[in-house]
């Protein structure tokens, strides 16, 4: 559950094809939309990618346990019911914002291809744009967003999907083409690395330690140790983090009731989930919500 793209079209003033593609930025026109995301100081979730271009200034975000800085010629990608909070927002931050749904620019003919295109770019969501690229991707949006205003266009759709694969394919093969460190990691990050990704895919119905330990075949003592050593968090920190995170975004993203987002994250009773969520943040989900 999440916001649909929809409901964020009817908040801020963008260029829209239905619901599955839309653009703004903050630099042109009376509504600095992208101003908005300072205030967005929790965590959400959307239904939707969200690809943001960033030219100037710099961007703070958290995707799940990560946290990334995008700044001046870079691009960050977040990948449709992927929890996200921003955490601060340069006052010179000038970037482009391309929200589109999964399946807009994916094609049938190359549909492997996308799928694992979409797989690297969720591994790897952040990435710096060559100075020679910069250029071309600003006219780029310029022309996407000079194609969006032609609404009597009966082929605007058409159009925009081509320049969308264009950076599509470009900003791919720029996450192909860079050079990950390549030292092996040790056997603790491994560990630790598995660990974040099983957490990621299970806390929601997953909030014991011995799941986690069992999944690696690890016993519970030494799979909490390397979990310690090698993040400096124990195992079950993360585990409340990934909930948390995943409350906190129902409870602003959503209008779902209190005791549903309980029993959607298997607490037994309303009373549970009110009980776990005050002890890890202070205060109750409806004052959360409310605050």
């Amino acid at each position: 559950v999440s916001i649909k793209a929809d409901q964020i079209i009817e908040h801020i003033s963008t260029n829209s094809i239905s619901d599955m593609f839309f653009v703004f930025d903050n630099y042109t026109g009376k509504n600095e939309n992208l101003n908005l995301l300072a205030v967005l100081d929790y965590p959400i979730k959307l239904d939707i990618m969200t690809c943001v271009i960033a030219y100037r200034g710099y961007l703070r975000i958290r995707i799940e346990h990560r946290e990334f800085t995008v700044d001046n010629n870079s691009f960050i990608l977040i990948m449709n019911d992927k929890v996200f909070q921003v955490l601060e927002v340069s006052p010179d931050f000038k970037a482009d914002v391309v929200c589109l749904q999964n399946n807009f620019f994916v094609n049938d003919y190359d549909h492997n291809n996308s799928m694992k295109m979409l797989s690297l770019i969720s591994d790897n969501p952040y990435q710096k744009i060559p100075d020679q690229k910069i250029d071309s991707y600003t006219l780029l949006m310029n022309q996407i967003k000079g194609t969006m205003a032609e609404t009597d266009n009966i082929y605007r759709k058409q159009i925009v999907l081509n320049y969308i694969n264009i950076i599509y394919y470009d900003l791919s093969n720029l996450l192909i083409s860079h050079k990950p460190d390549l030292r092996k990691a040790t056997r603790q990050e491994d560990i630790a690395k598995r660990f974040l990704n099983d957490v990621s895919l299970n806390f929601r119905h997953e909030r014991g330690m011995s799941f986690y330990a069992d999944k690696l075949f690890l016993t519970p003592k030494y799979f909490s140790t390397v979990i310690y050593k090698a993040t400096g968090k124990h195992a079950t920190e993360w585990i409340d983090f990934y909930v948390v995170m995943e409350a906190k975004a129902l409870l602003k993203s959503t209008n779902m009731p209190i005791q549903q987002i309980g029993y959607s994250m298997n607490f037994t009773s309303p009373s549970h989930f009110v009980n776990y969520f005050r002890r890890l943040t202070g205060m109750t989900p409806r004052q959360y919500r409310n605050s």
